[in-house]
């Protein structure tokens, strides 16, 4: 038995195959062909773990999804995205289990699952997965973390393997997001969510850090600590993200 991981299938939306782009010219061609992808991997018994945005279609594709969702190999379990959070009719084609969040442990290892990317997860400071979707391969990797998006935008249209997955985990240079010494533009939100405009604003964080983002997100090598020795001690990203969102809160205020 394996076990397979996926996301963002987005079976009835046409308008994804031009979001993405995705190499189809119809809906109808998209959906046989994310079958067929599906099918030509997956076995009868392997589970296949779905995580999120499955399908968005009307009144009048509840029975085609019904029969797609019949079609395709595997018992199949749902972690919710944002589109099955509207749609009970997704909820109840008779998946395995459904939820929002599903921990699993595999061959020893440990696997957080969302659907929406997390920025430190159960087991994270241990060496544990999180495998999520929603982002469609967009949201920088940074090499040192155990996360991964198993949306078929990011891995051939198909459901990914756990073997693929843990060859993927194996080059990847582990340090617990919690520990890192050193920080990263993408570890932080772009300023433009947090409201604030201009060319340049400076964090206000407590030193050690003394981080300045720009607002194309890069910070220069010395402040990556390209070319510094990390400091003993450093503020956790939990707390950079706090006192970011307390900095614009009082800015407007």
């Amino acid at each position: 038995m394996e076990r397979w991981f996926t996301a963002d299938t987005h079976f009835g939306q046409e308008m994804v195959i031009r979001l993405q782009p995705r190499p189809y010219k119809s809906l109808g061609e998209m959906e046989e062909d994310l079958v067929r992808r599906w099918n030509e991997v997956v076995r009868p018994g392997d589970i296949v773990y779905h995580l999120g945005d499955f399908a968005v279609g009307k009144a009048e594709d509840k029975a085609r999804i019904k029969a797609i969702f019949e079609r395709l190999e595997g018992e199949k379990m749902l972690v919710c995205g944002n589109h099955e959070k509207r749609n009970a009719f997704v909820r109840g084609l008779g998946w395995r289990w459904v939820g929002d969040i599903k921990d699993v442990k595999i061959d020893g290892v440990e696997i957080a699952m969302s659907h929406y990317p997390m920025l430190a997860w159960n087991g994270s400071m241990n060496g544990a997965w999180h495998l999520h979707g929603h982002t469609h391969g967009l949201q920088p990797q940074h090499p040192t973390w155990l996360k991964e998006d198993v949306g078929v935008d990011v891995h051939g249209l198909r459901p990914i393997s756990f073997g693929e997955l843990k060859e993927i985990m194996s080059k990847r240079n582990f340090m617990a997001p919690d520990k890192r010494q050193v920080f990263y533009a993408e570890d932080l939100p772009d300023p433009r969510l947090l409201g604030v405009t201009g060319t340049m604003f400076e964090a206000k964080i407590p030193e050690p850090t003394g981080m300045r983002l720009r607002e194309n997100g890069e910070l220069s090598p010395a402040e990556r600590g390209d070319s510094v020795k990390p400091r003993k001690s450093v503020q956790s990203v939990p707390k950079i993200l706090a006192a970011l969102f307390s900095w614009a809160a009082r800015r407007g205020a």
